[in-house]
């Protein structure tokens, strides 16, 4: 797996994400005016060579667990920190039993930023789903729900592998808690796949559930996700291949 970001960046995301496993949202979308852009690692928006958990962060996550009302999911620590009360937003979007959850990916500016980062092109037919449950951590574990298809290799258009191998894809997520930014694999449907890789992980993954995943349908179109600018045609595909 490979990375054209700088050490921090990872480190922000890393960090970021663990917050997330502490029951911290994305907050808010929209920066308020009085947190600065270096205010909290959780900030969608923030300076993305932040990796060290702020004061703020720190208030928030005391609040959430000392405070015993506190629902999961997240609740907003603007008003908290500062007076100990329930007021504040809470935010519904993430994760809890049967509800959705917001998780964060690394974006990439191009098509040619992505290729360069990939570790296998291919276009394939899942031809099975399972969820699962994959402990994602490093140094402590880490659970959590996804979706796995197993995909039949139809085109190889970078990496080694052969057309007919078997490979497994996961997904952060499953359909009955979904993350809100991804299509999950159907069974029957062909897909053009921008594939990371693991060490020690038996499973690939898309670059992004955004811009790593194309569906192609039954007339060969290669088809975007509706929040993905970079469109590919039949001929930046051969392109690619050469």
């Amino acid at each position: 797996m490979r990375y054209n970001r700088s050490d921090n960046y990872i480190r922000s995301l890393v960090v970021h994400e663990f917050g997330h496993a502490l029951h911290l949202v994305d907050y808010p979308r929209g920066r308020p005016n009085d947190i600065p852009v270096n205010g909290s690692v959780m900030l969608y928006d923030r300076n993305w060579e932040l990796y060290r958990p702020t004061s703020f962060d720190i208030g928030w996550v005391n609040n959430l667990f000392l405070n015993r009302n506190a629902p999961i999911g997240g609740v907003s620590p603007l008003s908290q920190i500062e007076s100990n009360s329930m007021e504040g937003i809470v935010e519904t979007e993430h994760a809890t039993s049967g509800r959705s959850f917001h998780a964060s990916f690394i974006p990439y500016a191009s098509l040619d930023e992505m290729v360069r980062s990939t570790d296998l092109i291919i276009s394939g037919q899942v031809i099975n789903t399972i969820t699962k449950d994959i402990d994602v951590g490093i140094e402590f574990s880490l659970v959590i729900p996804h979706t796995v298809a197993s995909i039949r290799v139809t085109e190889v258009v970078s990496g080694n592998l052969n057309i007919g191998d078997v490979i497994e894809v996961k997904q952060i997520g499953n359909r009955a808690m979904p993350e809100s930014s991804t299509d999950y694999f159907a069974i029957g449907q062909n897909y053009l796949l921008f594939l990371m890789a693991f060490d020690g992980i038996p499973y690939y993954a898309t670059m992004n559930p955004v811009q790593g995943q194309y569906t192609i349908d039954n007339a060969g179109n290669i088809i975007a996700h509706p929040n993905n600018r970079m469109e590919i045609s039949a001929r930046t595909l051969r392109a690619l291949s050469e």
